[in-house]
Formats: structure tokens, sequence, C-alpha cells
């Protein structure tokens, strides 16, 4: 039997995380005796639609089902602060090696994305060959740290 890796996320439906997880499958395919689980239990403690009910989902991330996990963890924010998710990852990683992916979670191995250039690279094309003067920003949660960057 391979490895059991599980994937925590907020959504598969929506925003990047309809694109994202779909990579991780195809990546997963590759590897014929390892099990990928997704786990879209959406945003910590979010109440909208109800959304903190799905959370329940994240409970099965643990040492009995899985053997490692990758949280997309600044899908997490929205009711929780960046502090909040960091938390929640910090108690999946006691008991599992963790990769935390789109936030810095201090002593858990993480990915970032450059936002950063991302956004200036996309405002310098609009302005370039698009000749846009008047640009608005309408930005993502403070607690959010890409999009504090962006």
């Amino acid at each position: 039997m391979g490895k059991r890796i599980g994937f925590l996320l907020a959504t598969i439906h929506q925003g990047s995380g309809a694109t994202v997880w779909k990579y991780f499958v195809g990546e997963a395919l590759k590897h014929r005796n390892d099990s990928l689980y997704i786990f879209p239990g959406g945003r910590l403690d979010f109440p909208g639609e109800n959304e903190h009910l799905k959370n329940q989902i994240y409970s099965l991330a643990n040492s009995q089902n899985i053997d490692g996990a990758v949280i997309w963890a600044s899908t997490l924010t929205g009711a929780v602060t960046s502090d909040g998710s960091s938390d929640f990852v910090h108690d999946i990683s006691k008991g599992i090696p963790t990769v935390a992916m789109g936030q810095k979670v201090s002593d858990v191995p993480s990915v970032d994305f450059d936002a950063y250039t991302g956004m200036f690279n996309i405002v310098n094309h609009f302005i370039r060959d698009h000749g846009a003067r008047r640009i608005a920003f309408l930005r993502g949660p403070e607690s959010h740290q890409s999009a504090e960057k962006r």
C-alpha cells in the first residue's frame, strides 16, 4: 500500500480551487500506488450559507486516515485570521507531515505564491497594452496574506 495524501482546501467549486485540485489529481494519477483524499471543508468558522458546517470534514484528516497533508491555508481564512488558519495547520501537523500552501506558517514547510509580481504584471499589461489610466482594485480580506501582497 502506498502513501495516503490529504489535500485540504476551502472549495473545489469556485475560484482557484476549481482548477488547483484538478492539478493535484493529475499528479496523483502518476503515482498509482498512492492515494489522494481531498477535503473541501469550507472556510474555518465562516457563518455565511452555513459554510462552517463543512468544517467537519477536516476532522477526517488525521493520522488514522492519511499519511501526509497539503493544506491550502490561505483559502481557510474569512472568518478567522491568518493566525487562526496557522493554528489549524499546526493542529493537523502534530500528527502527520504537513505542507502549508499560500500562507507561511511557522515551523511548517510552506509554499507561497508570488501574488505581488502577478498583480504588478497584469496592471502593467493594462497600462502598456490597453492604455488603461483609471484602474480600480477591490482587495480581498485583510486577514488573507496573498490579498495583502496584491
